[in-house]
Parts: structure tokens; C-alpha cells; sequence
């Protein structure tokens, strides 16, 4: 039974181990008490008794709840995104079965359309050749793919003439 002068529980008490200690001193022995009284009720009865209280606690019962609630919960988490990623692919893939149907009946399809997709695709493929020789220029920069290996006693980034940096604040 709690104390009603006990103020530790109360919001805004600053914290303190010693009534943190004082309450599970407390709190440990009502769960102790309450073991003494399960076990107490258990000694001197049939298994088949002893079974029947068991069965009435509410500690079997709410372990099969958790078990249950968890195994439901691992199947929503693990094939909920499986059936969500199979029902994607299949809406793109009667996507991409629609337009072939589509591009089937019209023949070629739409000029103007073409022209607007390879309009679009254009700057993508600029700015990719663009990357490319970026690359290539760094690579020729710091020596990477040259056919003759390098002087493992000389740095090649010591007394270099060139500078690294030239050229990346365009």
C-alpha cells in the first residue's frame, strides 16, 4: 500500500537515487510478496492442480498474447514490404505492356513525342559526357591508368607543376 506522504512520485521532484533505491526496495518486495503468495497457493496440490492455477494466471496468458502479437507483427514488417515491392513491379511491368500496345497501334507512334523523348534524353547524355571527360582529365591528372607503373620511391604529388585544383572553381 503506498505511503500518502510519500511525495517521490509527484512531476517536478529532482532526482535522486536514494528514492529511486527506496522505491525498488519497495516496489521488489510487493512483486516478491505477490510470488510468495502464487507459490504458496501451488504447494501441497495435484500437477493437475497445480496446472488449472497456471492456466488461471495472467502471466501464461499474457506471454501467448505477446508471442502472438509479435509473430503477427514480424509477418506485417517482412511481407508487408515484399507484396508492396512484387505489386510495384507488376503495375510497371502492365505499364510497360500498355505503352508497347499503344506504340503497336499506332503504328511508330507520335513523331512529335519521339523527338520530345530524345529532346529530354539529350542534356542527360551531355551532361554524362561532360562527367566522362572530367574523369578522365583528373585520371590523367594524378597518373591512374597509365600503362607504366609508377616509381614507388618518387610521390607523385610532390613537386608536381601542375596543380589538382586548377581548374574546379569554374
Amino acid at each position: 500500500m503506498p505511503d500518502p506522504n510519500d511525495r517521490s512520485t509527484e512531476p517536478g521532484q529532482p532526482m535522486s537515487i536514494k528514492r529511486d533505491m527506496a522505491n525498488l526496495r519497495r516496489n521488489s518486495g510487493a512483486s516478491l510478496d505477490e510470488l510468495r503468495q502464487f507459490v504458496r497457493d501451488l504447494r501441497g496440490k495435484s500437477p493437475q492442480e497445480m496446472l488449472g492455477a497456471v492456466a488461471q494466471s495472467d502471466l501464461v496468458r499474457s506471454t501467448a498474447m505477446a508471442l502472438v502479437i509479435c509473430v503477427i507483427l514480424l509477418g506485417v514488417f517482412t511481407g508487408g514490404p515484399l507484396v508492396y515491392a512484387k505489386m510495384q513491379e507488376k503495375k510497371a511491368e502492365n505499364a510497360q505492356a500498355d505503352g508497347a500496345e499503344n506504340g503497336a497501334q499506332d503504328g511508330q507512334g507520335d513523331d512529335k513525342s519521339q523527338q520530345a523523348d530524345a529532346d529530354k534524353a539529350k542534356p542527360d547524355a551531355d551532361a554524362a559526357a561532360a562527367a566522362k571527360k572530367a574523369d578522365d582529365n583528373l585520371a590523367d591528372t594524378l597518373g591512374i591508368g597509365d600503362a607504366k607503373p609508377a616509381d614507388p620511391k618518387v610521390n607523385p604529388l610532390e613537386n608536381r607543376t601542375d596543380d589538382l585544383l586548377d581548374g574546379l572553381d569554374d
